[in-house]
């Protein structure tokens, strides 16, 4: 096997990277070499996994499985003799450093230390964080100068310095699709972005596409749907491809659509069932409660509404008849012993862990009464209508009580939105640490959002990935990361552009 080393650069909790590490055909292998990143909860996931593939590769993951269950504290885990010896490699690995042109030298020599000789064998990946080009963060600033000013278009430049001073052979970058419209006092910043790549390096790079072949590319044939390639959720992101222009190969295949999109229900229906927690007054009889009450309002609806409603209501009784016959689900907690399905597709074997024995941080959050409520009817409104209710479409007792709810013109009226079971999820994003209510689970029984868990499979993290740091700190993780079943796939395309090096050299 040739080992080509892997530089992960603004790594989050590790999605992108972990997509290379699990890439197993031919006879390329990927060796994650340095991840580094700055939010100290996302550098203790990327720590952890770090050493789960060190425990893997020994034989020894039952420590490892002991601590994310929970049978073990941190300290403990990191104290028994089969882990120890491993530690210092994974924090080699994972650093926690702010990548700043103040901090180049120090970057320089992390990287330099992590490669060692290794002058061509390895790659470049990384996203440089997207907030300053996210469309909804630009529709919530409408102050221009300080959007212009922001200091986080800039944050490729230190992905560029690497690019300057190193020169790999191939990078991987990755950025939200609002890059594409984004400028900076009038420049188009994905046009900038591509120049400078291009040019970067002693040798330059060809920038291409693994969604779309050819030369002449438009701004939007870099974006990657993510739903064509199997994936259970419609994240639509740039992906660059950057190949240097004196390595012997100079082109990617593109990646290949599949036959069948999954859906929702496809990555998280074999999950268990769970209720929301109450914010106030917790029993299953204050919960049951919030079901009695949609029902009531239902029934109180006027005829213009009534074939729906009837429809609605009668969705919203099929769950009550369910929570008798099956009793009211609990919350959840970080580990539940549970039999998943077996795997019955290339994603499904990709996510489980027959050795976990159960699922992890599949946990449900406290939500205020009033939303409990939104979350039944949006669900079963989903359920009847296939499509997610806008606000004004709930009954009017359900409407949250915003100053500006009456506005023809009012903002967010998809607020409350189900993530409907036959389709893939709208894009998860960090924003799912906030709230929930643009994540709710498409059965009205469960009345709820989605748990971390869930989120995670949408996002195509294992089912062993355990997230540290509180449970906001994992959701904001698992919103800002890179699937890694998309990352998998287009590891394999940078693998055979070394396999086809390699023949090249070889003849």
């Amino acid at each position: 096997m040739k080992r080509v080393r892997v530089i992960d650069l603004f790594a989050g909790p590790g999605g992108l990277g972990e997509g290379f590490s699990a890439f197993s055909k031919g006879s390329i292998r990927f060796d994650i070499a340095l991840s580094i990143e700055m939010e100290k909860h996302a550098h203790s996931t990327l720590t952890l996994r770090a050493l789960y593939r060190r425990l893997a590769e020994a034989g020894a993951l039952q420590p490892y499985y002991d601590y994310v269950r929970g049978y073990e504290t941190k300290q403990n885990f990191l104290n028994q003799s089969a882990v120890r010896p491993h530690f210092a490699d994974a924090a080699n690995e994972a650093r926690q450093h702010v990548l700043s042109t103040e901090t180049r030298g120090e970057t320089a020599r992390l990287i330099r230390t992590a490669l060692g000789n290794s002058t061509d064998d390895w790659i470049l990946i990384g996203g440089p964080p997207c907030q300053a080009y996210s469309l909804v963060g630009r529709a919530r600033n409408t102050n221009v100068s300080d959007f212009e000013q922001d200091h986080r278009h800039f944050l490729y430049r230190e992905y560029l310095e690497v690019l300057n001073k190193f020169s790999p052979p191939v990078f991987i970058m990755e950025n939200v699709k609002g890059l594409l419209s984004s400028s900076v006092a009038g420049r188009s910043m994905f046009g900038a972005i591509l120049r400078d790549l291009s040019s970067a390096g002693e040798a330059g790079y060809h920038v291409q596409s693994v969604a779309v072949g050819g030369n002449e590319l438009s701004a939007r044939d870099y974006v990657v749907r993510s739903e064509l390639y199997g994936l259970p959720q419609a994240r639509h992101r740039v992906i660059l491809v950057g190949i240097r222009k004196d390595f012997q190969n100079p082109s990617i295949r593109q990646l290949e659509p599949v036959s069948a999109i999954p859906a929702v229900k496809d990555a998280i229906a074999d999950l268990p069932k769970l209720r929301s927690r109450l914010s106030r007054g917790d029993s299953a009889e204050d919960w049951r409660q919030r079901f009695r009450r949609v029902r009531r309002l239902l029934l109180r609806r006027g005829p213009a509404h009534c074939s729906r409603n009837d429809q609605i209501l009668e969705t919203v009784e099929e769950a009550l008849a369910a929570l008798r016959q099956e009793g009211i689900p609990g919350t959840g907690e970080r580990f539940t012993e549970h039999p998943l399905r077996m795997p019955d597709s290339d994603l499904m074997h990709f996510l489980h862990d027959s050795e976990l024995g159960g699922v992890l941080q599949h946990e449900t959050r406290s939500h205020m009464a009033g939303d409990i409520e939104r979350y039944i009817f949006a669900s079963a409104y989903a359920d009847v209508t296939g499509t997610s209710p806008r606000v004004h479409e709930f009954p009017r007792a359900l409407w949250p009580k915003h100053a500006n709810i009456n506005r023809k013109d009012v903002p967010f009226t998809d607020r409350f939105r189900v993530q409907l079971q036959d389709f893939p999820a709208r894009t998860v994003v960090a924003h799912i640490s906030k709230d929930g209510h643009a994540f709710i689970h498409f059965d009205p029984a469960q009345a709820r959002s989605l748990t971390v868990r869930e989120a995670a499979r949408l996002q195509t993290f294992p089912d062993n990935y355990f997230f540290e740091g509180p449970r906001t700190a994992q959701y904001v993780q698992v919103g800002n990361a890179v699937p890694p079943f998309l990352s998998i796939k287009i590891a394999e395309r940078v693998a055979q552009l070394f396999e086809a090096q390699d023949s090249q050299v070889a003849s």
